[in-house]
């Protein structure tokens, strides 16, 4: 099947499609494939098997499917959701629709016997600024040259770096290249490939999950979402050629803010983090720390209320502070009674000097931050400054990644160069904090800062 194969697809393709239990079971249904609003695969089978009077499906409906279609096969995995209508032509015919989030094609359909593969790979386009692999390099042939007079273009092949990342997976990091032909010229791509290949087919559900956390750390050193193409795929080694990888959740665009590729620097490069060995360190946060690592992550989506980002960012710092008691002396230091509680302002205290430019000592910061979260917490009727307490919350989910950054680089470069790279945003917290009156803690009565709930 193509490269094209899935913009074919996309616009709609009749097949015959196999369940997955086991193995391809008999007989195949007659169907359709196209692609929803959404960027799911809906597949409309005819002839569904029902039980009883023919109103109910025979068992649960199957994770995954093969397809034989006009142009190839393809695999389809990750059952969102599906439906089921009788429609009357004459006689009762079942009609179920279903919607996958995954496909690989390209697959030999008599060897998938259930959900898993063995490769799949998502080309991160334009990141050179951010992985530093060479440029292409445009080069005027001479006339004695093999291939003639002329000029050509020379793209790099970068060296391949190998990781173990647990689960018996092995990621494959390097730099690439790919065409996508136009009306009337050839347009030519680079970028950074990430492929996940295990010896043993496993489930799609695991290649894709690791894949988002690899994209949330190059999206967290743009400061947005990057949204990869497909890359190759595989189901198994009885697939003599690889397929394209599909798979919805890598290309959500809505609710999302998008990186600004075009600028010419991230906050934060690979080399500052250590390499492509960064992947592996952030993999092991993401398994040890997963509130800390989803709280900045799902920062980068839009929607969500001033209230709902401050609850979200400032419970997963005090979650990486309180998970580094046992280890850390700056997650254990002594504050007074009243503030003890307070793991934003430990936190803060943890980044001086590098954010002083910023918030000053902390302490008006952290104490204003922690205490209106203490309040959204436990006064539903609690009243909020949303200008202040917008800044406020980007200033500590800053602080936070950088912290998560410098876990993974082993230095304090990440912070640093935040620091830096985000200059506007220290800016803006500087005017708001020079205003006292507006940044101090309303207390009234007793205590409000209470022990973590």
């Amino acid at each position: 099947m193509s490269d094209e194969v899935f913009e074919k697809m996309a616009t709609g393709m009749t097949g015959r499609f196999w369940p997955l239990e086991g193995e391809p079971a008999e007989p195949d249904f007659h169907g359709f494939i196209s692609r929803d609003d959404d960027g799911y695969w809906l597949v409309e089978l005819e002839g569904w098997r029902t039980a009883g009077d023919g109103t109910d499906l025979a068992g649960p409906f199957p994770n995954a499917m093969v397809g034989l279609l006009g142009g190839g096969t393809v695999f389809l995995s990750a059952l969102q959701r599906w439906t089921h209508t009788p429609v009357w032509t004459g006689q009762r015919i079942h009609v179920v629709k279903a919607w996958f989030a995954t496909a690989v094609t390209g697959v030999d359909i008599l060897n998938v016997h259930a959900d898993g593969i063995v490769l799949a790979e998502s080309l991160f386009p334009n990141q050179r600024p951010w992985a530093r692999y060479p440029p292409p390099d445009w080069r005027r042939r001479e006339a004695s040259d093999p291939l003639g007079e002329g000029v050509s273009l020379d793209l790099p092949t970068g060296e391949e770096t190998r990781l173990s990342v647990g689960n018996k997976m092995t990621l494959t990091v390097r730099p690439t290249w790919w065409s996508e032909p136009e009306v009337d010229q050839l347009h030519i791509g680079t970028g950074l490939s990430l492929a996940l290949s295990t010896a043993e087919p496993a489930p799609s559900k695991l290649y894709v999950e690791t894949l988002e956390r690899l994209q949330d750390l190059i999206g967290l050193c743009w400061g947005g979402r990057v949204v990869p193409i497909p890359g190759q795929g595989k189901v198994n080694d009885a697939q003599e050629e690889t397929g394209k990888f599909w798979a919805q959740p890598l290309f959500e665009t809505h609710h999302g803010v998008q990186a600004d590729l075009s600028h010419p620097f991230p906050a934060v490069n690979l080399a500052q983090l250590g390499g492509p060995r960064a992947f592996v360190r952030w993999l092991i946060l993401c398994r040890y720390f997963s509130r800390a690592t989803r709280g900045v992550a799902e920062g980068m989506y839009v929607g969500a209320s001033v209230e709902t980002r401050v609850l979200n960012t400032i419970s997963a710092v005090g979650y990486w502070v309180t998970r580094h008691h046992g280890s850390e002396p700056w997650a254990r230091v002594h504050l007074s009674n009243r503030h003890n509680s307070n793991q934003l302002w430990r936190l803060v205290k943890h980044l001086l000097p590098t954010f002083q430019g910023w918030v000053g000592d902390g302490e008006v910061f952290s104490k204003r931050l922690w205490w209106d979260y203490d309040q959204l917490r436990h006064d539903p009727a609690h009243m909020v400054d949303y200008e202040l307490l917008h800044a406020f919350t980007i200033g500590a989910r800053l602080m936070l990644i950088s912290a998560l950054l410098d876990k993974v680089a082993g230095s304090t470069i990440p912070s640093e160069r935040f620091a830096t790279h985000y200059w506007q945003v220290g800016k803006r917290l500087r005017e708001l904090l020079a205003d006292q009156a507006r940044c101090a803690v309303p207390y009234s009565g007793p205590t409000t800062d209470r022990p973590p709930s």
